[in-house]
């Protein structure tokens, strides 16, 4: 369950062969898209706490990504999935060049709406996933539209 330190939400389940089959899942997803899941660790101590990444959205063309994170219930609170989420956002439009990033939230869960308004993300709607009503958010690029306003700038 999701209070277990070792146990992070949808995946405690998991068999050995699964986990093995998971990750090499993730692995060839990382090399031929750059999405993916990274381990979120302590600086002090390099203490596995949780993770974070960018991944397609189910059933969509592949133009869907969304953020994604999760962290056992000891770690929250302390500001990491903040922080760990601002880094997949750069590393997501800097590094990727991704027009826009999606979130979809369990609308019960109150702390993760908080880190996705912190993040400056936008409410956009209303979503079920996963069975689980929740609220879509979104961020677009804002260094596409950095670059597009100076182009304009410069044209006018």
């Amino acid at each position: 369950d999701g209070n277990s330190e070792f146990s992070i939400s949808g995946y405690s389940n998991y068999s050995q062969e699964q986990s093995i089959n998971w990750i090499q899942k993730e692995i060839l997803r990382f090399e031929k898209f750059g999405l993916g899941k990274f381990a979120i660790v302590l600086k002090e101590s390099a203490k596995l706490i949780g993770i974070s990444g960018l991944f397609q959205q189910p059933g969509s063309d592949g133009s869907e990504i969304e953020l994604n994170y999760r962290y056992p219930y000891i770690y929250r609170g302390y500001g990491y999935a903040t922080e760990a989420a601002h880094a997949i956002l750069v590393y997501g439009f800097k590094v990727l060049k991704l027009k826009q990033i999606n979130a979809n939230v369990d609308i019960r869960n109150t702390p993760s709406l908080h880190v996705l308004e912190r993040l400056g993300m936008k409410r956009v709607g209303e979503v079920i996933y996963e069975g689980v009503f929740g609220e879509r958010w979104t961020l677009s690029n804002p260094y596409l539209l950095f670059k597009f306003y100076i182009k304009k700038e410069l044209v006018d």
